[in-house]
């Protein structure tokens, strides 16, 4: 599966993307995050 992932940097989306990472999925994300 090819997944999109907004806020991938905050606490939901990072376990969100290692799920996808660890099924062997695909995808992109983005976050907006400003120091």
């Amino acid at each position: 599966m090819t997944a999109f992932v907004t806020g991938n940097a905050g606490l939901i989306g990072s376990h969100v993307c290692q799920r996808l990472l660890d099924r062997g999925d695909t995808g992109s994300g983005v976050d907006g995050v400003n120091a």
